[in-house]
C-alpha cells in the first residue's frame, strides 16, 4: 500500500528522496567513524603491548646474555676452581669474584657455588652457605648433562621464597672433570624490583609459568582472580580476549626461561563508554533526521508546487484548451520551463490554424488531381480506339503501338509504387516493341536476367527510362545499335545490380562517375535523374546511378554503361 502510495505521489518521492540524501550518508557516515575510531584506537593499543613484550624479551633476552658472560667468567677462574678442589682460598675472595662477575646482569639475583657433592660452599645469599642439593636431579642434574649455562623455571609459583627460575653450569678442572656447579637464583622480588613501573598504570604485566601458574603480576591483588581464568583460557584454546568483557590480553613466551609473559590492557571502548557513544549518535541522528524532514519538506514544496501548476495545465491542453496560461513564479529551471510550456501551447495555437488552413488546401488539391486523372484515362479510351480503327484500316504497327502505349499508360497510373521485376520487365518489353517499330529495327535488345530474380520487388517504372535514355542519346541515329540489360546480385547477395550496356557515343568524361544532379537538365537526360532521385528517396544516398564507358584495348570509348544499384529484396518496403 505505502509502495503504491509512493508510486503515484511525486511529491511523496521527492520528499523520500530528499530525506534519504540526507540521513543516509549522516548515518553511514556516524557508523563508520565510530566503528574506525575504536578500530584505530584498539590497533594503537595492540602495538603498544606488542611493544611491551617485545620490551621484556629484550630484558631477559639482556639477563641471559649477562648471565652466560658471567657463568663464563666463573668458570674460568683459577681461584674459584682451586676453592672448588678443596685448596684453602679466603671466602672474601670468592664472594668478591661473584659481585664483579654479576654486576652487569639487570635483574637482581642470588648466586651459588655448588661442589661435585652438591654443598653450597659460597653464596651472595644470606643463609645459603651450606645447602644441600642433589647433582643427579634438579638444576644441577640438568647442568651435568650438558656443557654450558641451563636455565629452569618454577612450577610452584605460589612460595614466593623460591626462585622464580633458575640458571646453572658446571664448573670443569684442567681435564674437563667437574669440580662443582655455579647457580644463579633469580627471585620474584628481583622481577618487580626491577620491572615496577616500567608499562605505566593502565597495563598489567604477569608472567606465566610453563604450567600457566602465575609467578609475577604487576599488581598482585590481581593474581588469585586472573589465575584460573588465564590458565582456563590457554588450556581450552578461547580466545584471551573474552575472558573479561572490557580487557584485551596479549601472550608471549619468553626466549629461554620458560615462562609467559602476559599483557593485561582495558579495552579503548568500555561497555559503557560504547553505550554512551550509541546515545548520543543516536540523539544526533534523530537530530538530523527532524532537520532533514523540515528542510525535504520545503524543498520538495518548492520543486513539486510548479509541477503541479504544469500538470494542471497539461490537462487543460488535452481538453483542447490551448487558451492555458501560467504565470511563473521562479526564476530557476522550472521557471523557465514554465515559459517554455506557455511557448509550446502559442506555438500549438498557431500550429493548428496554420494545419486547417493546410488541410483545407489539400482537399482542393485532392480535387484537382482527382480531376487531372480524367486525361489519362481518356487517353487510354482513346489509343484503344485508334487499335480497332487500325485493324478495320489493316496497319498492323499502329495497332501494336496503340496497344502498347495504352499498357505502358494503365501500368503508369497504377497507384503501386512498388512491382515485380517480371512486371516491369513486361511494360519494357511494350516500350522497345514501339520502339523498334518507331526505328525501323536498327537496334538490337537483349536481356540477361537469371529466372529466380523475376520475382524479387523494385520500385515502379524505373528499366525504361535507363533504356530509353540509351536510345535517344547513345544509339539514336545510327544502324547496328545494340542495348543489352544485364541483371543480377553482386557480390553482397543483398544488392541487385541493373546495367543497360549500348555501343553507343558515351558519355562526356564529367558525367561518369556516380551520378551527378545536372545544374539545368534542359530536357535531357531527366529520366537518369527521376531514377536516381527515387531510388535514394526509397533506400539512402549509398544507392542510386554510376554511369561509365565502354573501350576497346586502345582506350576508344565503344559504348556507355549505367549501372543501378538497390537492396535485393522480396518484399514491398514497409
Amino acid at each position: 500500500m505505502i509502495r503504491r502510495i509512493f508510486r503515484r505521489s511525486f511529491r511523496l518521492k521527492l520528499f523520500g528522496a530528499f530525506f534519504l540524501a540526507a540521513t543516509i550518508p549522516l548515518l553511514l557516515c556516524s557508523l563508520l567513524m565510530s566503528q574506525i575510531f575504536r578500530i584505530r584506537l584498539e590497533q594503537e593499543i595492540a602495538q603498544q603491548n606488542q611493544e611491551y613484550l617485545e620490551g621484556l624479551n629484550e630484558l631477559l633476552g639482556q639477563e641471559e646474555t649477562a648471565l652466560r658472560e658471567s657463568a663464563r667468567e666463573i668458570c674460568s677462574s683459577s681461584q674459584i676452581r682451586s676453592a672448588l678442589q678443596g685448596n684453602s682460598v679466603r671466602p672474601v675472595q670468592i664472594n668478591n669474584i661473584l659481585f664483579d662477575s654479576t654486576r652487569d646482569i639487570p635483574i637482581t639475583a642470588g648466586y651459588d657455588l655448588y661442589d661435585v657433592e652438591g654443598t653450597c660452599l659460597f653464596s651472595t645469599r644470606n643463609g645459603a652457605v651450606g645447602e644441600q642439593a642433589d647433582p643427579s636431579w634438579g638444576i644441577l642434574g640438568n647442568a651435568s648433562a650438558v656443557d654450558g649455562l641451563v636455565f629452569s623455571a618454577t612450577e610452584d609459583a605460589s612460595d614466593t621464597a623460591r626462585p622464580l627460575y633458575r640458571a646453572a653450569c658446571r664448573i670443569t678442572d684442567r681435564n674437563g672433570g667437574t669440580i662443582g656447579y655455579y647457580v644463579a637464583n633469580i627471585h620474584q622480588s628481583g622481577f618487580r624490583q626491577y620491572l615496577e613501573g616500567k608499562y605505566g598504570t593502565r597495563n598489567t604485566l604477569l608472567l606465566l609459568s610453563s604450567y600457566y601458574r602465575p609467578v609475577y603480576c604487576a599488581q598482585p591483588s590481581l593474581v588469585m582472580s586472573l589465575a584460573p581464568l588465564l590458565r582456563g583460557g590457554i588450556l581450552h584454546e578461547t580466545s584471551l580476549d573474552s575472558l573479561e568483557q572490557d580487557f584485551h590480553y596479549m601472550i608471549s613466551p619468553a626466549p629461554y626461561c620458560g615462562l609467559y609473559a602476559v599483557i593485561r590492557s582495558p579495552v579503548v571502548l568500555t561497555t559503557e563508554t560504547l553505550h554512551l557513544l550509541q546515545t548520543v549518535t543516536l540523539l544526533t541522528l534523530l537530530l538530523s533526521i527532524l532537520v532533514s524532514a523540515l528542510l525535504a519538506i520545503r524543498f520538495s514544496g518548492q520543486v513539486y508546487e510548479p509541477i503541479d501548476r504544469l500538470h494542471g495545465a497539461m490537462q487543460q491542453v488535452s481538453r483542447d484548451n490551448l487558451d492555458v496560461h501560467i504565470d511563473p513564479v521562479q526564476d530557476d529551471e522550472l521557471g523557465e520551463l514554465t515559459e517554455r510550456f506557455n511557448q509550446m501551447t502559442s506555438a500549438l495555437k498557431r500550429n493548428r490554424e496554420e494545419l486547417l488552413e493546410n488541410q483545407k488546401e489539400l482537399n482542393e488539391a485532392q480535387i484537382r488531381m482527382l480531376q487531372a486523372q480524367l486525361n489519362p484515362h481518356f487517353l487510354s479510351n482513346t489509343l484503344d480506339t485508334m487499335k480497332w480503327i487500325s485493324k478495320i484500316n489493316q496497319v498492323p504497327q499502329l495497332a501494336t503501338m496503340a496497344v502498347d502505349l495504352a499498357d505502358i499508360l494503365r501500368f503508369g497510373i497504377s497507384p503501386a509504387e512498388f512491382v515485380t521485376l517480371d512486371s516491369e520487365l513486361n511494360v519494357l518489353d511494350r516500350y522497345i516493341e514501339i520502339q523498334k517499330i518507331r526505328l525501323s529495327d536498327k537496334f538490337i535488345f537483349q536481356l540477361e536476367v537469371p529466372d529466380e530474380l523475376r520475382s524479387c520487388i523494385i520500385p515502379k517504372m524505373i528499366l525504361q527510362p535507363l533504356v530509353e535514355n540509351s536510345i535517344l542519346h547513345g544509339i539514336n541515329n545510327r544502324d547496328g545499335g545494340a542495348i543489352t540489360l544485364e541483371i543480377r546480385p553482386k557480390q553482397d547477395p543483398q544488392i541487385l545490380s541493373i546495367s543497360v550496356i549500348d555501343n553507343g557515343v558515351g558519355f562526356p568524361a564529367e558525367m561518369t562517375g556516380p551520378y551527378k544532379k545536372p545544374e539545368n537538365t534542359g530536357g535531357h537526360h531527366l529520366g537518369l535523374y527521376n531514377v536516381d532521385t527515387i531510388l535514394k528517396k526509397h533506400y539512402g544516398n549509398r544507392f542510386g546511378l554510376f554511369l561509365s564507358n565502354e573501350t576497346d584495348p586502345a582506350g576508344v570509348i565503344v559504348g556507355a554503361v549505367i549501372t543501378a544499384e538497390l537492396p535485393l529484396s522480396y518484399t514491398k518496403p514497409g
